[in-house]
């Protein structure tokens, strides 16, 4: 019970960093980015990296490969994004 538990963790940090991500890429709407970055730049990639923590410990089988590779993916893209914004600044 614990596992799955922590599966359902994994998908939820999953999904609060890829959905602002998602909408601000689409320019609908930067609100949700704005507030995620608020708190520090890196907070996504802290949240990215315990999702793939959450995964790990998670049960074993295909849900276990997916959310690993999905939470690695959220991580890739704000540390892609972090680097442009460093570079850019």
């Amino acid at each position: 019970m614990l596992r799955n538990f922590l599966s359902f963790m994994s998908v939820c940090f999953f999904l609060v960093t890829i959905v602002p991500l998602g909408l601000s890429s689409l320019h609908w709407m930067s609100t949700p980015m704005d507030i995620l970055m608020s708190f520090n730049v890196y907070f996504p990639c802290l949240i990215g990296a315990a999702g793939i923590l959450l995964a790990l410990t998670g049960p074993k089988g295909d849900l276990k490969l997916y959310l690993i590779l999905a939470n690695s993916l959220s991580l890739g893209l704000y540390l892609i994004k972090i680097f442009i914004i460093s570079v850019t600044a």
